[in-house]
């Protein structure tokens, strides 16, 4: 008995050495010297060459301090009027990007050279404007770099575009903020009067971003915005009072899910892989295609309402201050995806299963000679869809 309450007081000891004991997948924090945090932040960016294109040599441009201006735009340099805009790396070496991180987390997460660094922010980056091509002493654009020729009395002036993913990277922040504030608002009462804010999803950096830069994850979701709408023709007007829009998803984005689940499947043998990120992947996919349809289908019930407003004989009812836009036809999903004010927690489930078989049933998906998608994964897949309905 002795013996055995030795061996348990000695693996208690173990246990507890085991816990004090860093894990060894856990890697420490890298530190760095105040000469290699100088070095950086002398390249760092507002606009990237990389994030135009990743496969140009480095090189971009910086804004100073000086350069702020209060005007009620966005902009990196109306922005920098109110608060810091994220900068860039100029290329993804020696660390930079993590270098980048210790510059951006170190008053959040207590780093020992907060201060430190925050000097040299100052000293190295913000007090200084900064052009930078293939080689500092000799400005040159890569000729892979978009240009628009200007006219001008003297001859073309030559303007490369460039995007900041520091003005992404705070757009992005307000966006996700607006979209919460709106699920927070939501009640028995009814859905919030204020819309959601779209936003697109772009390829950028291809299997390895981090080429790009730090924050290339901003760039991949732009605000989607459409172009004035004009009068429908009677005869549509018509229709989408009575029967709505189509439920038809788009062939481009479908495709695109089709040929990502073909990949997976040849190089798997056959059978989806489950990691997580596997699965965060195609939940990505999935939504694109769900939230493709509802920004067609509110953009159809915008030119609706326009068409119908300017035209008394199409109107459905005489009060201008109810008007009815849909008559009793359209079918609850129908209504849901048009109008924002229709989406109830019963049409969130529905429009999610809707839309999951169709997918599912999708010529694409179902024609490819592979496994399709099972009942199990329907149901996935349409819980990933009602992750994105507000």
């Amino acid at each position: 008995m002795a013996k055995r309450t030795r061996r348990a007081a000695q693996s208690d000891e173990a246990s507890l050495e085991n816990e004090k004991t860093p894990s060894s997948k856990e890697k420490p924090e890298k530190v760095f010297t105040e000469e290699e945090y100088r070095h950086v932040a002398r390249g760092f960016l507002h606009f990237s060459f990389k994030a135009t294109n990743s496969n140009i040599a480095s090189g971009g441009v910086r804004l100073s301090a000086t350069a702020a201006l209060d005007l009620p735009y966005i902009s990196v340099r109306t922005l920098m009027w109110r608060q810091l805009v994220p900068f860039e790396v100029r290329a993804n070496t020696f660390d930079a990007i993590g270098k980048l991180k210790h510059f951006e987390e170190a008053e959040e997460k207590g780093l020992a050279q907060a201060q430190m660094l925050s000097e040299i922010l100052t000293q190295e980056a913000m007090s200084e404007h900064l052009d930078l091509g293939g080689d500092p002493e000799d400005f040159m654009l890569d000729a892979r770099l978009p240009q628009i020729f200007l006219p001008r009395e003297d001859g073309d002036l030559v303007v490369t575009p460039l995007v900041s993913t520091g003005v992404m990277t705070i757009l992005n922040r307000a966006v996700t903020a607006h979209n919460e504030a709106i699920k927070g608002e939501k009640s028995s009462a009814g859905p919030s009067r204020r819309k959601k804010i779209r936003q697109a999803v772009l390829p950028f950096g291809g299997s390895n971003p981090q080429n790009v830069g730090a924050h290339v994850k901003d760039l991949k979701h732009p605000l989607v915005a459409f172009p004035p709408t004009r009068s429908l023709s009677i005869r549509r007007v018509k229709a989408l009072q009575h029967k709505g829009v189509d439920l038809a998803l788009s062939y481009e984005s479908v495709k695109a899910y089709a040929d990502w689940r073909s990949a997976l499947l040849k190089s798997h043998k056959g059978v989806m892989p489950t990691t997580q990120e596997y699965r965060e992947q195609e939940a990505q996919l999935v939504q694109v295609i769900a939230e493709e349809l509802l920004v067609e289908s509110e953009k159809q019930f915008d030119e609706l309402k326009e068409s119908v407003s300017g035209n008394r004989a199409l109107q459905l009812n005489e009060d201008p201050q109810r008007p009815v836009w849909l008559l009793p036809s359209v079918t609850p999903v129908v209504r849901g995806m048009m109008c924002v004010e229709e989406r109830t927690a019963e049409w969130r489930q529905d429009f999610a299963q809707a839309v999951a078989v169709l997918i599912a049933e999708h010529p694409t998906i179902a024609n490819n000679k592979l496994p399709g998608i099972s009942s199990d994964g329907i149901a996935q897949i349409a819980a990933w869809i009602r992750e994105v309905l507000i």
